[in-house]
């Protein structure tokens, strides 16, 4: 990821300042190595994101808003007030932290840095990127934001639920919010998968601060009763969006 980072950061210096430079042999190699993956990542980009559909497009357009998911977060919530006893707040304080620590580095630190375009964005793709209601999103690209956080909660409340049930469905969220956004042209499928490899990171980090700071929030595993209620509102929220998609679309 950080090499990623370092590439993007030089194409940029480098359309900028437009000056001859003596770069070593192994330098310009690994600029070339850079810039074939680049343009894999656009070519990937472009085949995902134009197989798609009517339904598929309101589907992922909800599926990737937050408001679509205050339900699954509140019954997530009940289960750690129930689980955790005393100790909630530790959880609830860590996982504030681990969202404002993968959404600030990926948002504030990483892309004002590349500053590399959304493919909605980019000229050079212009009619080629399927657009869904014509939303372009803001900002720039590289990393995904929703990716960092979703994989981050996704693997912190994993470590710390320690129940399979749970962690598959956490898993399945995370997969397809990261998805969502390639499919909408708001990310490439390398911001997608840098934005995922910073969030996993940063939830061992929080989980391991959490199991430093009072171990015991670490050692209670949630009921199989627990886990059903979070999957049951999980797929209902599912159904809900698959059957009136087309009647959602304010939620976004």
């Amino acid at each position: 990821m950080v090499a990623v980072c370092w590439f993007l950061v030089d194409v940029k210096t480098a359309n900028n300042n437009r000056q001859p430079n003596n770069k070593s042999t192994n330098l310009k190699s690994t600029k070339i190595m850079f810039s074939t993956l680049i343009s894999l990542d656009k070519e990937l980009l472009i085949f995902l994101n134009n197989c798609n559909s009517a339904f598929f497009d309101d589907f992922f357009y909800i599926f990737t808003g937050k408001i679509v998911w205050l339900l699954t977060a509140a019954a997530i919530i009940y289960v750690i007030l129930k689980t955790q006893k005393s100790d909630w707040w530790v959880i609830l304080v860590g996982l504030v932290l681990l969202i404002l620590l993968s959404d600030q580095i990926s948002s504030t630190l990483i892309k004002p840095l590349v500053e590399r375009l959304r493919p909605t964005r980019e000229p050079t793709l212009d009619g080629l990127v399927h657009l869904v209601h014509n939303y372009r999103g803001g900002g720039f690209s590289f990393i995904s934001s929703h990716a960092a956080n979703g994989f981050a909660f996704a693997v912190c409340t994993s470590l710390l639920f320690k129940n399979r049930l749970y962690s598959t469905i956490i898993f399945l969220w995370a997969i397809l919010t990261a998805y969502s956004r390639i499919y909408l042209g708001l990310h490439y499928p390398l911001d997608v998968f840098c934005g995922s490899i910073l969030g996993i990171s940063i939830g061992f980090a929080v989980f391991y601060l959490v199991r430093w700071y009072r171990p015991i929030c670490c050692k209670r595993k949630i009921s199989r009763r627990n886990s059903l209620i979070i999957a049951t509102v999980f797929f209902v929220t599912i159904a809900i969006i698959s059957i009136w998609h087309n009647k959602l679309l304010f939620l976004k």
